[in-house]
């Protein structure tokens, strides 16, 4: 789920036994019907905190962690079950696996299980679902993935009976050959996760001849388990290229260099094309504005900033929206270009006689409609609740900043909201025509220093401190990448921007994009890297959403500076590591440091003593993540 309620409702269990039914659908004498699927019903009897310490029954953590695989009696918290249905028995009942039929010889087990058991009304019936492979509807839903080998824990059950004896295989990760990074337990040539991928049955088959057979990439199996692609798609990384001629070249002995070969599992290569979202065109197909996949990740955010290319073309003089965060209908923070021209920012708040009302940052200086003003242009909107300011930000200089008035109030920040790009997600009247690019969210308020520069015409990391969302839209497929997760990642899919019918987003493509360079200077990208090294090879065994971690070692004679390590981290080609939130900092505290008294990041006060900055330029202040120790406040 991405947004639930929880009701709590206080009250006494009534004292005498009384006995009541359950009942899932409609009840006795409802007319109504349900027409939907239930599977893994689970009734707990008990209450339990969450992550944050707040009481709410199982929500949110407790339910999010196990909802995507069954449990079994090993489980710790089994005991806390009231009733379990899997659904999974194909008996004449659906038992309560908390009262299963499993080693029930006696008649009063047997009785006490068929009690226990779910009984079936017309028309309720049990379906059976598909779980041999990859795209198989149980995946949808129960895709647990304890051991982090990228196959679903169900799967592994199923035909192992255990959580962990399919797995990857560390050492062989060392190849770029993607046949060595899974087990493969029946030695026939095809590793446990294409045995899952294809449907392959993992012990008890040999289908080593299904190597040699072409799959829907184009590329025979064995070749799209080298390259670690989806040999059931087409295009694996979504990039409009087909992954068989992406890598022709490597394929052809005639080929005198690898100057044409790309990486079928990366989106941005040497060969990608400037692209941006012609917003005439999606007008078109989402009349309302296009809604962001997982909104939930703005929610909570203080501060926002919304940054943007924007090039005129066309002939609409409505003006509109470019990025719009929605609270219920309210447009509460949004950036966009006015009736004449104008780009601003604008905010929703409450006065003092809490009435709803709009203050606005516009730059009256800049009309983007006027032939002396044409070309591209960076916009960036800032809420910023410390300052209590909105401001608006074009090519990275001029800047135009209100303040809120005495009295005023901003909507709640951890009120669920949407993110919609072109839009305000309900008035067809609040969408304009032109061409954007680079749309980056950050969870902060950004300084006109970390606006401007060169930090607008290079491409973000993707593990930029506090960036939400990132569509670049010059991958070119059926979808538009998020870069916050992007391919090969396995939720690049889910938060990828799509087309609200069955068609393609890259049809509102236009061919020409913002002048913003998807490599930095220096820098050898992953996706040409990976064909030929891994990380694994050169020692690097740690992995976090897309960034890999190494410890070096100081000494001496070297010096233990934190001026001595930087240019060190630099000299190995990276940078000492940005940390930007819990996951990425447990890592780094509880594995990479195991057994170490400590090491530098790459955060520095060097400039002026307790302004703590990023080696990017961020400032910790408004990053979106400190983790100090007891006692130390930035």
């Amino acid at each position: 789920f991405e947004y639930s309620a929880t009701v709590e409702t206080a009250g006494a269990r009534d004292p005498e036994a009384t006995d009541g039914a359950l009942v899932f659908g409609p009840a006795a004498g409802d007319a109504s019907a349900l027409a939907l699927r239930l599977d893994e019903i689970r009734l707990w009897q008990t209450r339990q905190n969450d992550l944050e310490n707040n009481v709410r029954g199982r929500y949110p953590d407790a339910i999010r962690e196990k909802r995507a695989m069954f449990l079994t009696s090993a489980a710790a918290d089994w005991n806390q079950l009231a009733a379990y249905f899997r659904f999974d028995d194909e008996g004449a009942f659906a038992e309560d696996a908390t009262r299963s039929f499993a080693g029930q010889l006696t008649a009063p087990g047997r009785t006490r299980a068929e009690l226990a058991a779910l009984s079936l009304t017309a028309p309720a019936a049990l379906l059976t679902l598909d779980s041999d492979q990859y795209g198989d509807e149980t995946f949808a839903y129960l895709r647990a993935d304890v051991d982090g080998d990228a196959i679903p824990d169900f799967w592994e059950t199923k035909h192992f009976a255990a959580l962990t004896a399919a797995a990857s295989d560390e050492a062989g990760r060392a190849a770029v050959d993607g046949a060595a990074w899974w087990t493969d337990a029946d030695d026939d040539g095809v590793n446990d996760y294409y045995e899952f991928m294809m449907g392959f049955d993992p012990v008890n088959s040999d289908d080593s001849a299904q190597l040699a057979v072409a799959v829907a990439s184009g590329l025979t199996l064995a070749q799209a388990q080298y390259w670690r692609v989806n040999p059931l798609l087409a295009d694996t990384d979504d990039d409009g290229a087909a992954d068989a001629a992406e890598v022709a070249d490597w394929y052809a002995p005639a080929a005198v260099n690898h100057l044409n070969l790309s990486n079928p599992r990366y989106s941005i290569t040497r060969n990608t094309t400037a692209k941006s979202l012609d917003l005439a065109l999606l007008a078109v197909d989402a009349p309302n504005g296009l809604q962001v996949p997982y909104s939930r990740r703005v929610r909570g955010s203080q501060s926002l900033s919304f940054e943007a290319w924007y090039k005129y073309a066309g002939s609409d003089a409505n003006g509109g929206f470019l990025v719009n965060y929605v609270i219920g209908s309210d447009s509460v923070f949004r950036m966009g270009v006015s009736a004449a021209g104008y780009p601003y920012a604008q905010a929703m708040y409450y006065d003092a006689a809490s009435t709803k009302t709009i203050l606005t940052a516009m730059n009256a200086q800049y009309n983007l409609r006027d032939a002396s003003l044409a070309g591209w242009h960076h916009l960036a909107a800032v809420l910023d609740r410390a300052a209590a300011t909105v401001s608006i930000v074009v090519d990275g200089l001029a800047v135009v900043t209100t303040p809120l008035p005495a009295g005023a109030t901003l909507p709640d920040p951890n009120a669920f909201g949407r993110l919609v790009i072109g839009g305000n997600g309900s008035s067809a009247a609040q969408q304009t025509s032109g061409l954007l690019d680079e749309v980056r969210v950050w969870g902060y308020a950004r300084t006109v220093s970390e606006i401007g520069g060169e930090q607008m015409r290079l491409a973000s990391d993707i593990q930029a401190a506090g960036l939400l969302a990132y569509y670049r839209f010059d991958d070119g497929g059926s979808t538009v990448e998020d870069f916050t997760r992007p391919f090969p990642g396995s939720t690049a899919e889910a938060y990828a921007l799509k087309h609200p019918a069955a068609g393609s987003t890259s049809a509102w493509l236009a061919a020409e994009g913002a002048p913003v360079s998807h490599e930095r200077p220096n820098a050898i990208p992953n996706w040409w890297a990976e064909m030929y090294a891994t990380p694994q090879a050169l020692g690097i065994n740690t992995e976090y959403n897309g960034h890999y971690y190494q410890v070096g070692d100081l000494s001496d004679a070297a010096g233990w500076s934190w001026t001595y390590a930087n240019s060190q981290a630099q000299a190995l080609g990276g940078q000492l590591a940005i940390i930007t939130g819990q996951g990425e900092n447990d890592l780094i505290a509880n594995y990479l440091l195991q057994g170490r008294w400590g090491a530098w990041i790459g955060l520095t006060d060097a400039n002026a003593e307790g302004d703590f900055v990023w080696v990017n330029g961020t400032p910790l202040a408004s990053s979106g993540y400190a983790n100090w120790s007891q006692g130390r406040t930035a």
